[in-house]
């Protein structure tokens, strides 16, 4: 994830940056803004690492604008806009771009009903335009500004008033929800999406209490207020098939809630999509936490949706880190609320993200199967782990990314490559680049890890750049066996030794650990020197070495097949 603190921001109309919504954003971050109209002068300002918002109005940038009604384009007014934005994003690949566009659709509504109309048509051609330019373009971001005030009303965020007294197209409340809009984005860049919901049962995924009303008179159908409950499990299952690990903590006894899961027609969940859950009377910010240790996540990968003000209020004071949901008062509002809840918005789905939750049930079987197990090495043994090893190339660059985005307990540098940075890393000589995938009896695990290696000085020299792996797929010995993997690569390209740079984090402790346990030692140097020899880029953590004329030896090579794939 990018740290940033400060965003350029232009546009053809004047912004208002004295308005109170720029200094209110949640995440904290500050606005750089151009002069009026002054948006390409800012955009060729622009360095590498640093983010621009360009926000266009197509009544500024076109004069045909006023005579559209009356005729039929071929292009979207933004077509020349799109054309700068286009360059200069490609000849600054390491700056993000926000493109934020508007179109105004003044035509009569009555005619078009029976009629193509030139409005519509050139909305509809500035959608496909700009998706031309995304699609271009791994550092390009659109907004689509029609969309984004459809919901508090377009005429409410635009104003023809501020626009005649003060060249601004928006209102007060369009530059409020604009600003909303943009931290939602540049956030994700930032830190990556919550991955765990953890939903109580009664008053929230049904109406009533299970243990009181019986699974025949709790509310959850077709009518009123049970259609309401309905609908937030299926934004709860929508959530699920997009990666995100739905869990249940709920006071109650565990056979009545699960006779609804099983008996209820009405129910949308099933216990299938529910990774894990604790149904009991303990506290439930204990129950959060040993879900927390279950599914090896950090408490900060926690969303907590719960109908009562007292169990929200012990949750965020006992365990803060986990973010509490304040949902609205009126049950109706749920199910938007939960379909528009940004701690779960990703810039990005991959097919892994889409197997999430049958992954996490596979490692929760996989633990059990080792607890069972008088020996845990003949236990590994026994469930036959295969593994495919794979260049990273263009169909799996985007899994490459997340996992550098998303993986912090098992990450050497927590270094949050973008797409840019791994192909900029790929083209170097002799570069090496691979993910792993892992399969064995509890399913098929994906692509888990990914390695990144260059050699330096002269290639006598490799330094490690990148090595994480998924927790999931931790307790298998399968780090062990990536790592040996990699060094032996390293040696059969002409390498004596390999050098790796520890991050410390507050999440990656165990890291240095593994490092020794496996052959490494540290490695005091000259901070001017090393610098300049590994890549001119400043370290930031501890250097260790490892000379590639030691056999590795480890306890894994004989607990995996690889796979030729």
């Amino acid at each position: 994830m990018s740290n940033i603190s400060t965003v350029k921001i232009a546009g053809s109309s004047f912004l208002l940056p004295d308005n109170a919504a720029w200094s209110n954003s949640d995440a904290g971050l500050g606005w750089e803004f151009s002069g009026y109209n002054s948006w390409v002068a800012a955009l060729d300002a622009i360095k590498a690492d640093e983010t621009i918002v360009i926000v266009l109005f197509d009544e500024d940038l076109s004069d045909d604008i006023a005579t559209l009604g009356q005729k039929a384009s071929s292009t979207s007014p933004f077509a020349s806009a799109f054309q700068i934005i286009d360059a200069k994003a490609k000849s600054v690949p390491d700056a993000k771009f926000i493109v934020a566009h508007y179109s105004e659709i003044g035509c009569d509504f009555v005619s078009a009903s029976t009629a193509s109309n030139a409005w519509i048509n050139a909305y509809q051609l500035t959608c496909g335009s700009a998706a031309q330019l995304k699609g271009r373009n791994n550092n390009v971001y659109v907004l689509d500004l029609n969309a984004v005030f459809s919901r508090s009303g377009t005429a409410n965020c635009i104003s023809e008033r501020n626009y005649y007294l003060a060249r601004a197209r928006l209102s007060v409340l369009g530059v409020r929800t604009l600003c909303s809009a943009l931290t939602k984005i540049i956030t994700r860049f930032m830190f990556s999406p919550k991955k765990v919901l953890v939903l109580d049962c009664d008053n929230t995924i049904w109406g009533g209490v299970i243990g009181e009303d019986g699974v025949s008179n709790i509310a959850l159908g077709l009518d009123g207020i049970g259609k309401a409950f309905q609908d937030f499990q299926k934004e709860a299952l929508r959530l699920a098939h997009r990666g995100v690990l739905v869990c249940l903590v709920s006071k109650n006894n565990e056979d009545d809630v699960l006779d609804v899961f099983e008996n209820h027609e009405e129910m949308v969940l099933s216990l299938d999509n529910i990774v894990d859950y604790r149904i009991d009377w303990q506290p439930k910010h204990i129950n959060v936490r040993e879900l927390s240790e279950s599914l090896a996540l950090g408490l900060d990968s926690f969303v907590f949706w719960d109908d009562l003000e007292k169990e929200r209020a012990e949750m965020r004071y006992l365990l803060p880190d986990v973010t509490t949901i304040e949902p609205p008062k009126n049950v109706h509002m749920w199910p938007s609320a939960l379909r528009s809840l940004p701690e779960f918005c990703s810039l990005s789905t991959t097919s892994d993200d889409r197997q999430r939750s049958r992954l996490y049930r596979a490692r929760q079987e996989f633990t059990d199967g080792v607890s069972a197990s008088g020996n845990d090495q003949d236990f590994l043994k026994s469930i036959g782990m295969q593994v495919t090893v794979t260049p990273v190339n263009e169909g799996n660059i985007a899994r490459a990314v997340q996992l550098c985005e998303k993986t912090n307990q098992f990450n050497l540098r927590t270094k949050r490559h973008t797409i840019n940075d791994i192909i900029s890393l790929g083209q170097r000589d002799n570069s090496l680049q691979l993910l792993f995938r892992l399969k064995d009896a509890f399913g098929d695990h994906g692509v888990t890890a990914l390695a990144q290696a260059n050699p330096i000085g002269g290639g006598r020299v490799c330094f490690l750049n990148t090595f994480l792996l998924s927790c999931r797929v931790l307790g298998r010995h399968f780090e062990s066996w990536c790592l040996g993997t990699v060094l032996a690569r390293m040696k059969a390209a002409g390498a004596e030794v390999c050098l790796a740079e520890y991050v410390e984090t507050s999440k990656n402790t165990a890291i240095s650990k593994f490092l020794f346990d496996h052959g490494f030692v540290p490695y005091a140097y000259d901070d001017e020197v090393i610098n300049a020899y590994v890549d001119g880029q400043a370290l930031r953590g501890s250097l260790w070495i490892y000379s590639l004329d030691i056999p590795y030896k480890c306890n894994a090579e004989e607990l995996f097949d690889e796979d030729a794939g």
